[in-house]
C-alpha cells in the first residue's frame, strides 16, 4: 500500500468517527449543506457528497494536493470563506487547523458562515501522537538509510512498491528534517508541540472565538507523523494499538456559544 492509498484509507474511516456527531443529510429544507476546509484532494468531500450532503469544499490553491483532486475544491486566500454568512450546517475539517498560522481569524470565518445552530466538528492530532511521531521518525530514517543502501534495482523500502533511490537532502532544512523530526503544525517546536495539540489548548482557543465544545473523544486509531509503519499496520491492528498508546486524533464537536 502506498502512502497516499494508506491516508485515503484513514481518512476514510475517520470520517465514519465524525459522521456520527452530524445531522442526517436531509432536512426539511432540503439536502444540509456542509462545507470542508483545508479539503486537500477532496476525497472526504466527495464521501460527503455520496452520502447526500450539499458540499462546499475549499483550500489553498498552494496546497500539497492541488493536482489530486477527485472532487471540485475552490481555492481561497487562507483569511476570508468566500462564502455568505450562516449559509453552512456544518463545518468539518481533518488535521487541518494545527496548520492554520492565523487560527482566530479563520475560527472567526468559520463562525460566520455557520448557521446559528449549525455544528463544527474538527480532527486535530493529539498529544500522544505528537510524541510517538519523534522515535517513529528515527525509524522512518533507517527505512530510509535502507533503501539508499540497497543495490541498484532493489533500492525501495522493506513492504513497500519498488520505487526509486531516496532523494538527497538538498538544503540545510531538509538535512534538518532528515536528521531530527521537525515540528508538524505551525506552533512552537518539536517538543512543546504536545501542548498546542492539548484538549486544554484547544478548549481555550475555541471559547475565545465563541465556541464550547460539545464533546470530545479520541477517533481510536493510532498512526504517527512520521508515516514509518505505513506499509506494515492494518487498521484493525491501528484500531488495537490505539488502547494502548493513544489515539493519533481527537474529535471535537462544537457549537456556538451567544449571538452571532
Amino acid at each position: 500500500m502506498s502512502h497516499s492509498s494508506f491516508l485515503a484509507t484513514v481518512r476514510a474511516w475517520e470520517l465514519t468517527r465524525a459522521r456520527e456527531h452530524m445531522p442526517p443529510a436531509a432536512s426539511p429544507a432540503g439536502a444540509r449543506k456542509l462545507l470542508e476546509l483545508g479539503a486537500g484532494t477532496g476525497q472526504q468531500a466527495l464521501l460527503l457528497r455520496d452520502m447526500g450532503y450539499d458540499v462546499t469544499a475549499i483550500d489553498l490553491p498552494s496546497s500539497h494536493y492541488f493536482r489530486e483532486r477527485v472532487f471540485p475544491v475552490t481555492d481561497y486566500d487562507g483569511h476570508h470563506i468566500p462564502c455568505p454568512s450562516r449559509s453552512f450546517d456544518i463545518v468539518f475539517s481533518s488535521n487541518v487547523l494545527e496548520h492554520v498560522r492565523n487560527i482566530d481569524q479563520i475560527l472567526g470565518e468559520t463562525r460566520r458562515v455557520m448557521a446559528d445552530d449549525g455544528i463544527a466538528i474538527h480532527l486535530l492530532p493529539t498529544p500522544s501522537c505528537r510524541l510517538w511521531s519523534i522515535p517513529a521518525h528515527y525509524l522512518w530514517l533507517i527505512r530510509r538509510a535502507w533503501a539508499a543502501a540497497r543495490p541498484k534495482g532493489r533500492r525501495h523500502l522493506p513492504d513497500a512498491a519498488p520505487s526509486t533511490q531516496p532523494r538527497m537532502p538538498a538544503t540545510a532544512r531538509e538535512w534538518a528534517g532528515t536528521l531530527f523530526p521537525l515540528r508538524h503544525g505551525e506552533r512552537g517546536v518539536t517538543l512543546t508541540e504536545p501542548y498546542f495539540y492539548s484538549g486544554r489548548w484547544w478548549k481555550r482557543t475555541f471559547e475565545r472565538n465563541g465556541f464550547r465544545i460539545e464533546e470530545l473523544h479520541g477517533n481510536g486509531l493510532f498512526y504517527t507523523m512520521a508515516n514509518s509503519a505505513t506499509h506494515s499496520l492494518s487498521i484493525e491492528t491501528r484500531m488495537r494499538l490505539s488502547r494502548l498508546f493513544g489515539s493519533a486524533c481527537n474529535v471535537f464537536v462544537l457549537r456556538k456559544t451567544g449571538s452571532t
